[in-house]
């Protein structure tokens, strides 16, 4: 099975720390048939480096149009029966292969492994977050993945820390443009809907933040709104359970008002829109319009100085239609 994995590394600018990342996929105790770089619109020397290092490191060159874009690529020129991946900037320990290899080999059911990622930042973790296990190489199978991760607004594996097959990869790449942000959390829940996962207790990857990575250029809120409309295509393409339908109609209520007011000072219209049609599917619209003036209103008491004249309007707006409502709702005193 070790001769028959690729590794797909998405990379843009990433000139300063691509070799580590590379040296780490070479140096596996299981080596992986083939490593695809992909340059993602550098304007450094990323592919350069890349292709320094000769075979089994291929170099795949695409206009910049994001990681989810080049993930695809990668799979689709891929020879491995096999794919795991690590960006650009990230560690893999020597025995990453060979254990998310050994769990899809030893659970043939599941259509995805995935192990513990590290920020290095943190003192690494003594159990995994999943399941509580030790970090003693055990596997466990998750048999309702899709349901975890309708539920949460982060994937289940960080910095896709994943391997699946070929087929499978490449289905959930496929077309998926759109999420600039977001997009491990896509891959893992469009992959949810084909079957379980099977998660092993050790640390498979580790990485840091890095500036102007695309943690630093969207921002949380930014990457909980494409992860929302992840969810929401999920949801719509996946035969409904009473309990997934209330997992779902939570996170709508609870996430979408306040990323739409955050988005609208973004001026993120498109992905606003999105948001704003996804409120509209929990019901309660006077709640949605509640709570996206409430978050409206959050943001320019947060922002004073960059809070734009119509965000000060809608806001003074909101409180005046509040005002209103309480009043007519209090009761008229019998004289």
């Amino acid at each position: 099975m070790t001769s028959s994995i690729s590794i797909v590394v998405p990379c843009h600018n990433a000139e300063s720390f691509l070799r580590e990342t590379l040296d780490s996929a070479l140096h596996q105790t299981c080596p992986p048939r083939e490593v695809i770089v992909v340059d993602d619109g550098s304007t450094d020397d990323s592919a350069a480096i890349a292709q320094s290092y000769g075979p089994p490191v291929r170099v795949v060159r695409q206009s910049n149009q994001g990681a989810a874009r080049a993930r695809h690529v990668g799979v689709d020129s891929a020879r491995g029966d096999l794919i795991a991946f690590l960006d650009a900037g990230d560690v893999a320990p020597p025995i990453r292969l060979e254990v998310l290899s050994n769990a899809m080999v030893a659970h043939p059911r599941c259509v995805l492994a995935f192990g513990l990622g590290w920020n290095r930042s943190r003192p690494m973790p003594a159990r995994s977050p999943i399941t509580g296990d030790v970090l003693d190489g055990s596997m466990t199978v998750l048999d309702k993945p899709l349901e975890w991760l309708l539920a949460r607004a982060w994937p289940m594996a960080s910095k896709m820390n994943v391997m699946a097959s070929r087929g499978v990869a490449h289905s959930c790449t496929r077309g998926r443009s759109f999420f600039r942000a977001a997009n491990d959390y896509d891959f893992q829940i469009r992959a949810a809907q084909r079957g379980p996962f099977v998660h092993v207790a050790a640390v498979t990857g580790e990485f840091v933040i890095r500036e102007n990575g695309i943690t630093d250029r969207y921002g949380p809120h930014r990457q909980m709104a494409y992860a929302l409309c992840s969810a929401c295509e999920a949801f719509r393409d996946t035969a409904k359970t009473t309990e997934m339908r209330r997992i779902w109609l939570e996170r709508i209520r609870s996430e979408a008002p306040s990323l739409a007011g955050r988005l609208a000072l973004q001026h993120d219209w498109r992905l606003l829109a999105y948001v704003l049609r996804i409120a509209s599917q929990g019901g309660r619209p006077f709640d949605v319009l509640r709570g996206f003036w409430w978050a409206l209103d959050q943001v320019a008491e947060e922002n004073p100085n960059v809070a734009a004249p119509w965000l000060r309007l809608t806001t003074q707006a909101g409180r005046g239609l509040r005002v209103l409502l309480r009043s007519a709702r209090r009761p008229i005193a019998r004289r």
